[in-house]
């Protein structure tokens, strides 16, 4: 498992034009010994380590040129820019944090959010697990973006980005469920 992660971090530490962000996170393991994790250490120590090397890959990930991709629909591509809406998303939470205006608009901050959930409507995925995916979406937001969330404004922005799309007819679970907050509020 070490030896995965290492590579693991090592694959991401060495891309071309990373940024700064994702350097910023790979800094915090510049101490870290990788040929004596692991050595004479108690098994709640080694649960501890593994934990906060895996939440330093998870944000390092989030913050990196990784986490663009394209997504194609009909005639349109879009590019997917998580590691645009992670930029607005910490620069907001940053102003709150230290009681500035955020720069970004209440609808940046709603875009931005909603360009970190990452599911669609999709006849192979049920209703329900889509309404989970908003639920977690919205949870992580909370626990990565307090100062975000704790902005009544704000947080209703985000959730009606989301929350007022359109059900396609064909993944509702009643005919009266005709909205992703209705299908979140009916299944979770």
């Amino acid at each position: 498992m070490v030896t995965e992660l290492r590579e693991l971090f090592n694959e991401l530490a060495n891309t071309p034009d990373q940024t700064s962000a994702c350097k910023a996170e790979l800094k915090k393991l510049d101490h870290f010994d990788w040929n004596t994790f692991a050595l004479r250490m108690t098994p709640e120590k080694w649960q501890q380590l593994i934990s906060e090397i895996l939440n330093i890959y998870v944000s390092a990930n989030q913050h990196s040129r990784w986490a663009t991709y394209k997504r194609t629909g009909g005639k349109t591509t879009t590019v997917k820019r998580e590691d645009l809406a992670m930029a607005t998303m910490l620069a907001t939470e940053d102003e709150l944090r230290g009681r500035h205006t955020p720069a970004a608009t209440t609808q940046e901050v709603a875009q931005a959010a909603e360009g970190l959930l990452d599911v669609q409507f999709h006849p192979s995925l049920p209703a329900v697990q889509y309404a989970h995916a908003v639920w977690n979406w919205i949870k992580a937001l909370n626990r990565a973006f307090p100062m975000v969330m704790a902005n009544s404004t704000l947080k209703a922005a985000i959730i009606a980005q989301v929350g007022n799309r359109n059900v396609p007819p064909g993944s509702r679970p009643t005919p009266l469920v005709t909205t992703v907050s209705q299908l979140v509020q009916h299944s979770v």
